[in-house]
């Protein structure tokens, strides 16, 4: 049967894991049933299978494979082939640090270059625009008309902006007809845009043409039609003219009063709001750099209406009046740039991705056009503070047993996970004489008042400089509106006396004279296998307790409300710290820095970990709290040489 036909999207996986491409290609056809996926674990069995099959959509292929033939070679092999096959390489980080590897595999015809693990967003739209230009290439070559090539492609972003043009045309012939040619060279560049998108891809230049082609054809539509071009395009129909106002005012007054609900946020980021404000007023600011700010802004807010999360109510409010507004450009910032702080600290109910792709949103803003810092404020004035550059010290703790077998089951890998990174942190520069180790095989067991006394005595230790570092793994409870760490000797009966509170290892932390402080939480273990019957999952109040109060340090958790920390029995590790030991080692350092930061780990566990769980048909998604300037340090490594 051939790779692809016209009703299926062949992909070939080409990886010298084989339970890896196992995984991978279990994973791709539970995504589309279009896909027809085949895996290969050397160049011999690539060109078998191309003899066989002919012409995948899509490549998958791992830059490292097994000798004499690498990553290159394969592709090289394939292109030879079947030229229109597109090639996603990937690899892990010893090569992706080599920049000139990853330039290499560009320059020799890869339309993409991921690293492991690779985000299953990024990878299905990589696969979806692969497939989409191929069905484009076959119509060219049947030679079928313009619209008949519109009407084939499955992009349901295309045919949205179909009939925004249509119902803009529509409105303008009625309303405005002296402006149409205005239109038409809107809807022009727009097409033109798109051309470049698919034979370039997505561009720092084709997002930028995007963003100021959308922003002209909103406040058009906004001027003529009452609603946005947005709004058009997802068959929102013009506002009667006797109804249309000059300004929402409505909402002006909702998200007024919102922002009074809200948390404030950060100073610094408050400040920064109230600059760019100033700016805008001011027309210091270009269109078409408003244009980019609302659209990613809007782009956002959308995606986070579509998850559905549970979410405090003023929270809530605020999304909804940001989602719902309909006024120009320049009003929508006016309006959405003050409460940004304050959403930016509801990290639980947004989650740690989505709070992180707000913050990189912003971020990008500040830069842009908020007060930029002197050398003389302590600080280079285009980087972020970095902490944690003094001495390291860390507590590390790992349950497996509990002395309360009724109520809190063995669990498998939390002695090894914490052997594992405590051998880690050594190897990033940690000193081993500053850790300390409870666990089941250690001298100190892992009782309430060991854990105390250890996390005390190393807090009062540190010097301003310090990076401290707590981290647990095991089982986590809560009782009395308290949220527990269980010690091996506690129990279910009188937690509160034998358990260790969040609330008492958040306080020893804010006492040490440290600046750097995270804390790790491994906690809410499954305790079994996936489909074995576990405690109750992370409860909202658990976590909320877990974050709340939490000012001037970093808290990672391993899971977020309604989940299960999940434990790998092939890898003999939990699948949260099986991901946080990868980052340690340098493998989310992407930006050749030397070290790791708490970002840096943030963003690679929660790339692994979403990967794991979707692969699996389970949910678990790792929470940052980030209540600290700048980013801090957690280890240093050797790049290969």
């Amino acid at each position: 049967m051939p790779a692809s036909t016209p009703d299926e999207i062949g992909i070939l996986v080409v990886d010298n894991n084989r339970e890896y491409c196992e995984e991978l290609a279990v994973w791709l056809r539970g995504q589309d049933s279009r896909y027809r996926v085949d895996i290969a674990t050397n160049e011999l069995e690539v060109s078998g299978l191309l003899a066989e099959k002919g012409e995948y959509t899509v490549a998958l292929v791992d830059q490292v494979l097994a000798p004499p033939a690498d990553g290159l070679t394969a592709m090289r092999s394939i292109r030879k082939r079947y030229p229109n096959t597109a090639v996603i390489m990937y690899t892990g980080w010893g090569i992706m640090r080599q920049r000139e590897s990853a330039l290499a595999a560009l320059r020799e015809g890869a339309d993409a270059y991921l690293s492991k693990p690779t985000d299953p967003d990024e990878l299905l739209l990589l696969i979806t625009r692969a497939a989409e230009r191929k069905l484009e290439t076959q119509l060219d070559a049947d030679n079928l008309s313009d619209a008949a090539k519109t009407t084939s492609l499955s992009g349901a972003l295309s045919m949205n902006y179909q009939t925004g043009f249509a119902h803009l045309r529509q409105c303008l012939t009625h309303r405005a007809p002296e402006i149409l040619s205005a239109l038409s060279t809107l809807e022009d560049r727009f097409h033109k845009n798109e051309r470049a998108e698919r034979i370039f891809g997505d561009t720092r230049e084709t997002q930028s043409e995007h963003a100021k082609i959308i922003y002209a054809l909103n406040e058009l539509a906004l001027e003529q039609c009452g609603v946005g071009f947005n709004d058009l395009c997802m068959g929102k129909q013009p506002v009667p003219k006797e109804q249309q106002t000059q300004e929402p005012n409505e909402i002006i007054e909702t998200l007024h009063r919102i922002e009074q609900k809200l948390d404030q946020g950060r100073a610094e980021d408050r400040q920064a709001a109230a600059q760019i404000l100033d700016a805008i007023k001011a027309h210091e600011v270009p269109d078409t750099e408003v244009a980019q700010m609302v659209s990613e802004l809007r782009a956002w807010t959308k995606t986070i209406e579509q998850t559905g999360l549970p979410m405090k109510p003023e929270l809530q409010d605020a999304l909804k009046a940001l989602t719902e507004h309909s006024g120009s450009a320049y009003q929508y910032l006016q309006l959405a740039l003050p409460i940004i702080p304050g959403i930016l600290s509801y990290n639980v109910e947004l989650g740690s991705q989505h709070q992180a792709d707000l913050r990189a949103i912003w971020d990008r803003i500040r830069k842009r056009f908020g007060r930029k810092r002197t050398k003389g404020d302590g600080e280079s004035a285009d980087s972020e503070p970095l902490y944690g550059a003094g001495k390291r010290w860390a507590v590390l703790v790992g349950v497996n047993e509990y002395d309360d077998k009724a109520n809190y089951g063995r669990l498998h890998v939390c002695r090894k996970d914490v052997h594992a990174v405590r051998d880690q942190l050594i190897a990033g520069g940690f000193d081993a004489a500053r850790i300390r180790l409870l666990t089941d095989d250690t001298s100190e067991l892992p009782t309430r008042d060991n854990i105390l006394v250890a996390l005390k005595a190393v807090a009062d230790a540190t010097e301003p400089d310090d990076l401290l570092l707590f981290y647990y793994s095991g089982h986590g409870d809560e009782d009395g509106g308290e949220s527990y760490l269980v010690a091996r000797n506690g129990r279910r009966l009188v937690l509160r006396d034998t358990a260790v509170r969040v609330s008492r290892v958040k306080e020893i932390m804010e006492e040490a004279p440290a600046r750097a402080k995270v804390i790790i939480l491994d906690a809410c273990h499954s305790g079994a296998d996936i489909g074995g019957k576990g405690p109750k999952p992370m409860s909202a109040e658990f976590i909320r307790r877990v974050f709340e109060q939490a000012a001037g340090m970093v808290i990672l958790a391993s899971c977020t409300q309604g989940q299960l920390s999940y434990e790998w029995q092939a890898q003999e590790r939990s699948v949260f710290t099986h991901f946080m030991l990868e980052a340690l080692k340098g493998e989310a350092d992407r930006d050749d820095k030397g070290f790791v930061t708490v970002q840096d780990t943030n963003r690679h566990v929660v790339n692994g970990v979403k990967l794991w769980a979707s692969q699996r048909n389970v949910s678990q998604t790792p929470t940052l709290e980030y209540r600290a300037a700048g980013d801090i340090i957690l280890t240093r490594y050797q790049s290969p040489t």
